[in-house]
């Protein structure tokens, strides 16, 4: 097995705390838990549960066919590639 080298240029986040790397960070180090109690009104009734939710949609800097075709979990990974 040949042995392949790793670079790591980046870091990007999308949380609950935020999407910036260092405001992820600082919560961390203050033990700030981003858990709560989540409300959702829909047709079939008000659902609850337990989260940790993200208050903003990063890829609305997005533009383009992507937008449309993609799904969440990768708007999330394209907005923060940017």
């Amino acid at each position: 097995m040949t042995r392949r080298r790793v670079v790591i240029t980046g870091l990007g986040v999308v949380g609950p705390h935020g999407n910036k790397v260092a405001s992820v960070f600082s919560a961390l180090l203050e033990g700030r838990s981003a858990v709560k109690s989540i409300e959702i009104s829909s047709a079939a009734g008000k659902l609850s549960f337990v989260g940790a939710a993200t208050s903003e949609e990063p890829w609305r800097e997005i533009s383009g066919p992507s937008i449309a075709t993609s799904d969440k979990i990768s708007l999330y990974a394209l907005a923060e590639a940017k």
